[in-house]
């Protein structure tokens, strides 16, 4: 995402050349805050949250109340009456 919005090294010139430039976004700005270093970041972000919170329903979730089920016991001690 950085190469594809103008944040070019030498190194990956040759590696992806396809990305290179692909949506370029000016350099304006203090260091570490270019349009072309945040803009990945601002795409990037959300997304990672989106996958961190589905990841957790679809395996987590499922993999806890399957635990809780193979193990078939509560936290709290059972009473006898």
């Amino acid at each position: 995402m950085a190469r594809a919005s103008g944040r070019i090294r030498e190194g990956n010139i040759g590696v992806i050349p396809g990305w290179i430039n692909l949506f370029p976004f000016s350099s304006w700005g203090a260091f570490g805050l270019e349009i072309n270093y945040l803009v990945p970041h601002l795409i990037l972000l959300p997304l990672t949250l989106y996958l961190a919170e589905a990841v957790t329903k679809l395996f987590d979730e499922p993999s806890v109340k399957f635990a809780h089920w193979v193990f078939g016991y509560d936290v709290a001690p059972k009473r006898d009456l």
